[in-house]
């Protein structure tokens, strides 16, 4: 029997392709930059890619035009139908090279990744 996929665990798939088209991007989209293409803040960006929130289908609609790939294409790799192409994983383990990843503490003490 195969196991349903919960809330959370679909929008943590769906948040991991959108992180790897963010970041796969040639220069990389900053959150904040993705957060002005859609109309909400880069903290949503981050939730989304976190999987805490899900993103509606409005919101993912323009995140794919964004990276100019289909809705499908992002259900297609959340859910393993396709495998993400090579040519993203390339560019996006250059860019993390080249880029640092900043860490920032909030006023909870909680660590932020913002990229």
């Amino acid at each position: 029997m195969t196991k349903e996929t919960t809330e959370k665990e679909h929008n943590q798939k769906i948040g991991k392709v959108i992180k790897g088209l963010r970041l796969s991007s040639n220069p990389i989209v900053t959150q904040t930059k993705l957060a002005n293409s859609t109309g909400v803040t880069f903290q949503q960006i981050q939730k989304y890619e976190k999987g805490t929130n899900g993103c509606n289908t409005y919101k993912l609609m323009l995140i794919s035009k964004y990276f100019n790939v289909s809705i499908n294409y992002i259900f297609d790799v959340a859910y393993g139908i396709k495998a993400i192409e090579d040519r993203f994983v390339k560019i996006a383990e250059i860019n993390l090279k080249k880029q640092p990843i900043i860490i920032e503490k909030d006023a909870e003490s909680d660590t932020k990744e913002k990229n």
